[in-house]
């Protein structure tokens, strides 16, 4: 068990710790998060939608959203990683036990919220945590070339799986089948299945709970679009950004976020732009150097696309008025894991048999309508619990098991007219 000085010493950042931009960026990403999930319940076929509108918000969420609210929040992840290095540096004080409670009980964070909902990351993230401790010692330089590289790793699959399915109407059914295989957890049985969509809320529990350690298992992770490698190589840019302190001290890098932004903006939408011709307007298969090419520039221009966002908002952050106005999204951004673990049961309620039954029947700006009103109430509930409240239930729950140590959960007088 860790010392009582130790505990003191590493204990939660307080209210006046935080980096509120960063916390406004985490916010944010939550938006697209919760959009892309929900979409998954039956909305990413567009040849099942034909209206117009469908047809847009389908367009829309793959344009700004997909693929690039998960890059954001890898990037936080691994950002926090080097927060929490550098203060127990600071503080002369042992890094490592507290960070492995803290990675074991996200990993328990994970199995819960897997329970509800198929598509969980908190397995991910905390898995590859210990896997990111190997880099904490690295240069900035490396850190940056391996996180690079490991962009590529998709699109050399890409390039070498077999010409076939670069076929865009055979890869579209492969997808649908994967998707539909994942949906259901990759080897549930038609009638297992059913009961879980069907049955009580237990049934599908149970379901879940029989195939997380298939969820789990970093074997079947290492390919296509989702890769955990994707998801390191965000928490190595996101250490990297924690090592060099641009956070921290943002003003003294606003050029360099101003570069981020100036240039992350439009070479991500002439990438996503690029993505869309193919998607729509090539229906020819193409050969193994243009595939590459084609997955290279989606990879990093998604990555620099959501960099560019986080960079906007910490640039807004930095006026007065700006920091007000998105003093909301900074709120939720502090209970991200609350948030984040109830969308999961909100939005599981809404589609699962168990629930209202919704999978499959709501269209692409349907679901963009329930995505708005659910994340608009999570954000007014979020400002309101801040006034009060340390921390969100789960991240109090989550500090508490980490430091060993029961957490004060309400603000004292005067960090509440602070908050």
């Amino acid at each position: 068990m860790t010392a009582p000085a130790e505990r003191a010493a590493l204990g939660p950042v307080t209210v006046s710790e935080r980096i509120v931009s960063v916390d406004i960026v985490r916010g944010f990403a939550l938006w697209g998060v919760l959009l892309i999930n929900m979409m998954n319940f039956g909305a990413l076929f567009p040849d099942r939608w034909l209206e117009p509108i469908d047809q847009f918000a389908f367009w829309a969420q793959r344009f700004f959203f997909e693929m690039k609210s998960w890059r954001l929040f890898s990037f936080l992840f691994g950002f926090g990683f080097a927060l929490q290095m550098m203060r127990a540096s600071d503080r002369g004080t042992r890094f490592l036990p507290v960070y492995v409670r803290r990675l074991a009980l996200l990993l328990g964070f994970g199995f819960f919220n897997f329970l509800f909902y198929f598509g969980d990351i908190l397995t991910a993230y905390a898995l590859l945590g210990f896997v990111l401790l190997a880099f904490r010692r690295w240069s900035l330089r490396w850190i940056l070339v391996v996180a690079a590289l490991l962009l590529l790793v998709d699109p050399i699959d890409s390039a070498i799986r077999p010409e076939i399915l670069s076929d865009p109407e055979v890869a579209a059914e492969v997808a649908r089948v994967a998707r539909a295989e994942n949906v259901v957890g990759t080897d549930y049985s038609q009638e297992g299945w059913r009961e879980a969509m069907t049955g009580p809320v237990f049934a599908h529990w149970g379901v879940q709970a029989r195939h997380f350690g298939r969820h789990a298992d970093p074997r079947g992770q290492w390919e296509g679009d989702e890769s955990w490698l994707l998801f390191f190589s965000m928490f190595l840019l996101g250490l990297y950004a924690g090592k060099r302190r641009i956070f921290q001290d943002s003003e003294r890098h606003r050029v360099l976020i101003r570069r981020i932004f100036l240039w992350g903006l439009p070479l991500g939408l002439l990438a996503m732009t690029s993505d869309w011709i193919f998607r729509d307007f090539v229906s020819a298969p193409l050969p193994p150097a243009l595939r590459f090419a084609k997955e290279a520039v989606w990879a990093y221009g998604a990555t620099a696309l959501s960099l560019s966002y986080a960079a906007g908002l910490v640039l807004l952050a930095q006026r007065p008025r700006w920091n007000r106005i998105l003093s909301p999204l900074g709120a939720m951004g502090r209970t991200a894991l609350t948030v984040y673990l109830a969308q999961s049961i909100i939005f599981t309620t809404l589609f699962y048999g168990y629930g209202f039954g919704q999978s499959g029947r709501v269209g692409p700006a349907g679901i963009f309508g329930y995505a708005a009103l659910i994340y608009a109430t999570q954000l007014a509930i979020c400002v309101w619990w801040m006034k009060w409240f340390r921390f969100g239930p789960a991240e109090w729950l989550w500090r508490t098991l980490t430091y060993l140590e029961l957490q004060p959960m309400r603000l004292q007088r005067s960090e509440t007219a602070g908050a």
